[in-house]
């Protein structure tokens, strides 16, 4: 939430943000490449895309990491995670969620039960899944 904020007040402050959404790149990749080179001011060319590569570190957080992105595996998510997952889930990242246009499947709860299904999570659940969600963001990071 706090990097969140921080965030969304560089945005409000400054011109040169661009954002990409996940869904946007895995469908259409190289046009959504060809936007964040011109945005950069860095010439982009298709052959780019086949020379990517992920470095061998990386490889063993996911058996989709470094291969070509699946549109069909979007939303498969949902059906990976059971409902207690996907709540403890956006108990965590609701508010980054809501803010940036995603719904939250758990739409029926008010953010005051999205709180209380946290709280009542087993705490080391919560520590693995916050462990997990920080490996992946880092690594999208440094992916870029």
């Amino acid at each position: 939430i706090y990097k969140n904020k921080k965030i969304s007040a560089y945005q409000e402050r400054h011109d040169n943000v661009l954002t990409v959404r996940y869904e946007t790149l895995v469908m259409s990749v190289s046009k959504t490449l060809q936007e964040i080179a011109e945005f950069l001011q860095l010439n982009f060319f298709e052959d780019q895309i086949s020379n990517m590569s992920v470095p061998d570190r990386y490889k063993d957080i996911h058996q989709n990491v470094g291969t070509e992105a699946k549109p069909a595996r979007l939303d498969a998510w949902k059906n990976n995670l059971d409902e207690k997952d996907v709540r403890v889930y956006e108990s965590i990242a609701g508010p980054y969620l809501l803010s940036n246009s995603y719904a939250l499947e758990n739409h029926h709860a008010s953010e005051k039960k999205i709180v209380n299904v946290l709280r009542l999570s087993h705490y080391k659940i919560t520590q693995d899944l916050r462990f997990k969600l920080k490996r992946f963001l880092s690594y999208l990071r440094r992916a870029k």
